[in-house]
């Protein structure tokens, strides 16, 4: 019966601990910034981060998105690539963007945990990766 009583104890404190994340619009909108963007091109990959890119992104209760994305050197050009954040957001399962900036912000299909965005876009052999955290 201690058995018991002791295997009851602890899953009634595993399941009050579990905190099951279920997105809502509420919950996801906020403002998040860049932790990771890893562009792999072939055989070789870029470290956005480390190399000075930057993103930070607003995702309002009403749907519009505000921000900015900065790549250093990121454009066809060789200049750096800048580009206006303002947009829409919607919620189903996934987290999707609508943006008149062309990058792979609105491309991504964007995977959402408890304060995290993660998206991932793949053309041919190139891909990015990019995590954003609140």
């Amino acid at each position: 019966m201690k058995r018991l009583a002791g295997f009851l104890v602890v899953a009634a404190t595993v399941l009050a601990c579990s905190d099951p994340f279920t997105p809502t619009i509420e919950n996801v909108a906020g403002t998040y910034s860049l932790a990771r963007l890893t562009a792999i091109y072939g055989s070789a990959s870029t470290e956005w981060v480390a190399r000075g890119g930057t993103m930070t992104i607003t995702l309002d209760t009403n749907g519009t998105t505000t921000g900015r994305l900065f790549l250093p050197g990121a454009d066809e050009s060789g200049a750096d690539f800048d580009v206006d954040m303002a947009g829409t957001w919607t919620l189903d399962g996934v987290v999707v963007f609508n943006q008149s900036a062309d990058s792979f912000v609105r491309d991504a299909q964007w995977i959402v945990q408890r304060s995290r965005l993660t998206g991932d876009h793949t053309v041919g052999d190139d891909r990015v990766i990019a995590v954003l955290t609140k």
